[in-house]
């Protein structure tokens, strides 16, 4: 039985959607549907077992102290390159200022 339960899981899986496909999705999806069941009978035939697909496994979410740990993480980086950024700025505005007082100097010559 469990093998008939993982091609039924295949056919399934591609025939989902299969009435809003076009004609050319329906026969490319049809012919995988054949393909699929053809390697099950032969692999049936030989006495061999089609393989069964592994179960997933849910995700495991993170403990919330190591997802803080994350968020702070990343607010300290932001903030630091929050401050150098300010710096940075505030020296171009300085390189400004002083450009701003030499072009003047030599509008006055």
């Amino acid at each position: 039985m469990a093998i008939f339960n993982s091609i039924e899981e295949q056919l399934f899986a591609i025939g989902d959607d299969i009435i809003n496909y076009t004609n050319e999705d329906k026969a490319f999806y049809a012919e995988a549907m054949i393909n699929i069941i053809t390697k099950a009978v032969k692999m049936i035939q030989s006495g061999l077992t089609p393989i069964q697909p592994k179960p997933v496994l849910p995700k495991t979410k993170k403990p919330k102290k190591d997802r803080f740990a994350e968020i702070q993480a990343r607010l300290d980086r932001l903030e630091l390159e929050n401050m150098q950024l300010r710096a940075e700025n505030a020296q171009l505005k300085a390189e400004i200022v002083q450009l701003k007082v030499r072009l003047s100097k030599y509008e006055q010559v």
